[in-house]
């Protein structure tokens, strides 16, 4: 089960879209990272 944090930080960064990326960008971006809460906390340059 995904924890409530996780789900929160995915909806924060769809929401945001940081640097413009689009959906499918930050779906990839947490794929790559394995976790929603990695890239809210440590974001790509």
């Amino acid at each position: 089960m995904v924890r409530l944090e996780e789900r929160a930080a995915l909806v924060a960064l769809l929401r945001a879209r940081p640097q413009g990326l689009s959906w499918g960008d930050i779906t990839a971006e947490v794929i790559e990272a394995g976790s929603a809460l990695e890239v809210v906390t440590c974001p790509p340059p």
